[in-house]
């Protein structure tokens, strides 16, 4: 069942990675159509994310959350409460409630 599942999610990812491939075939074209190229695939893999039930969270302007974040940087702000996240290095990913991973930061001090 496990390898049925990893197989089920492996295929969709494998077409991904045709269309990347198409894509850096092209990377000496015009490149307008290879950042449309670009933008169709992210779009494909967040779909696919999505119907995985991954999700991408938000963190700018929010508190700093252990359980959510992780400080790579801290950063002197007179526009931002101390605590606050300016800035994701990476975003953080869910699956349903579970964090899969943190967001990677920088803070206000």
């Amino acid at each position: 069942a496990a390898q049925a599942g990893k197989r089920e999610l492996i295929l969709p990812l494998l077409e991904v990675m045709d269309d990347f491939e198409r894509a850096l075939e092209r990377a000496n074209d015009d490149p307008q159509l290879v950042v449309a190229g670009l933008r169709v695939i992210h779009r494909r893999l967040a779909a696919l994310l999505a119907a995985q039930g991954v999700e991408a969270f938000d963190s700018r302007g929010k508190c700093f959350n252990p359980l959510l974040h992780e400080a790579v940087d801290t950063v002197e702000s007179e526009r931002a409460e101390p605590g606050t996240v300016l800035d994701e290095v990476s975003r953080g990913w869910r699956l349903g409630d579970e964090l899969l991973r943190p967001a990677r930061v920088s803070v206000a001090q």
